[in-house]
């Protein structure tokens, strides 16, 4: 709760700017406890130089969230419940991915370097893996839909695509993943002066890891959406959840400055296109949403 309460407080910053409004002042947030105590305000005695520290941060913040174009993913056509009662043996999460897939294909042409966070709270110290969405089997449905294959065979590229990043999420959890492993190697090295392996400089290896869609599922049903800024000028940034009322809401950033070929309100359309599209592949009999 005090995690929430502080990301609460941390975005009224940016929703001011953007003309969102401020989390903090929501309603409906239930009683509150009798036990709770008010809190307490931390006055700060700030030096000159930790002002001129805070103004310039302030600055930065300023023009990184110009630099930003922010934009609701509000899908009301069909949500989790929908696709696990329509779509046969599909993960509602990889239904999502092998969309996003299919949308960054068609708004840059080209398959995404993609990234997803799995969690790993189930081990000590746990935090997160890393997701690599994609595969050959992506690629294969990608070029399946723009080539109009027979749907019988493209459901079949379908499910292979959310197979692999079903069964990809769950190696992840259970401790199998690379990319965290391969993080800790470098920085030890790193930091006791050891040359890193040719391995990091590798091509294929610094290519994979310069993610053009930076994607996460955020737990809970409620109706608000998560969301996290474009974390490079090439990436989009994806947040989303499935909610009760059977929708899937988010939060789709790009960058309109560094980046001129990348915009947040025409990829979310594309977006919902392919969720369309997907189920149209998977929905038995086919739906017509």
């Amino acid at each position: 709760a005090g995690t929430g309460i502080g990301f609460a407080n941390e975005s009224d910053y940016p929703g001011d700017v953007i003309g969102i409004g401020t989390i903090t002042k929501a309603t409906n947030v239930g009683d509150r406890s009798e036990k709770v105590e008010n809190p307490l305000i931390l006055n700060f005695n700030l030096d000159d130089v930790a002002k001129a520290n805070l103004a310039g941060a302030r600055a930065e913040m300023n023009v990184l969230i110009d630099d930003h174009i922010i934009t609701c993913l509000d899908f009301e056509d069909f949500g989790a419940r929908t696709i696990m009662q329509n779509c046969g043996q599909i993960s509602t999460d990889s239904f999502v991915q092998v969309a996003l897939a299919l949308a960054y294909y068609r708004d840059q042409g080209k398959i995404a370097s993609g990234y997803e966070t799995a969690s790993t709270r189930g081990f000590f110290h746990g935090r997160t893996e890393t997701i690599r969405a994609q595969s050959i089997h992506t690629k294969h449905m990608c070029e399946g839909f723009e080539s109009n294959m027979d749907r019988t065979e493209l459901e079949k590229v379908v499910r292979k695509a959310a197979d692999y990043h079903r069964n990809y999420l769950r190696r992840c959890m259970a401790g199998n993943g690379s990319d965290r492993l391969l993080l800790g190697l470098k920085m030890i090295a790193m930091e006791n002066g050891i040359p890193l392996h040719p391995f990091y400089s590798d091509k294929a290896y610094t290519y994979s890891g310069d993610f053009t869609l930076s994607t996460s599922q955020m737990p809970f049903g409620v109706e608000d959406a998560p969301g996290f800024g474009a974390y490079s000028p090439n990436a989009y940034g994806c947040c989303y959840r499935f909610t009760h009322k059977d929708r899937i809401i988010g939060i789709i950033t790009s960058r309109r400055v560094s980046n001129k070929s990348n915009d947040a309100v025409r990829f979310s359309e594309t977006i919902k296109q392919a969720f369309r599209d997907l189920y149209a592949v998977l929905a038995h009999p086919a739906s017509k949403l």
